[in-house]
């Protein structure tokens, strides 16, 4: 199967970041490179807010905005001319940021199937690591807690993928913020 994926981390609004002075931009960018699955990573509440995803509804559906009460930060686009055959999210395990996800579709198009998923893994140290931390009552965490961490993500997504490959007998692609 032939088709033009995108990952866009949009840069979400926790630290006073307004995405309304973002949209437009990003919205132009959607249509100039017109790719048939966009992963999106910090789509923060902000985000639907704005409605981008709503705007690019003409073209596409979503697989991820209606769950979580809008509060998914790895929704997926897929061109209206796919098939979603199946979907899901899940949270990724021990991570202490409800924005650490994986968001995934099977989709078909033409008798041809593919497995897509889009992430964000837990990020590096540094002061917006700490301040989410602090927010959550989470401890501060050493850099071989990070590695377990992004290393954990990483078994997560590899099973899932494998799990779908498996089900859905179709090549899986991961991506995303990792």
């Amino acid at each position: 199967i032939f088709m033009r994926i995108m990952t866009s981390n949009m840069w979400g609004d926790f630290f006073n970041n307004p995405t309304a002075l973002r949209k437009d931009m990003l919205y132009r960018i959607y249509r100039k490179y017109n790719p048939d699955v966009i992963g999106f990573q910090e789509a923060a509440a902000g985000w639907y807010d704005v409605n981008i995803f709503w705007k690019l509804g003409e073209e596409y559906n979503f697989v991820g905005t209606e769950c979580c009460n809008h509060t998914n930060s790895t929704p997926i686009a897929v061109k209206k001319e796919y098939t979603v055959i199946a979907k899901g999210h899940e949270q990724l395990k021990d991570t202490p940021d409800w924005s650490k996800a994986i968001t995934w579709s099977v989709i078909e198009k033409s008798g041809e199937r593919l497995a897509v998923c889009n992430t964000h893994f837990w990020w590096m140290r540094g002061t917006e690591t700490d301040e989410v931390k602090k927010s959550m009552g989470v401890q501060d965490f050493t850099i071989e807690d990070h590695r377990q961490l992004r290393t954990s993500n990483s078994i997560q997504l590899s099973e899932l993928m494998l799990y779908l490959h498996k089900k859905y007998a179709c090549p899986v692609i991961a991506f995303g913020d990792m």
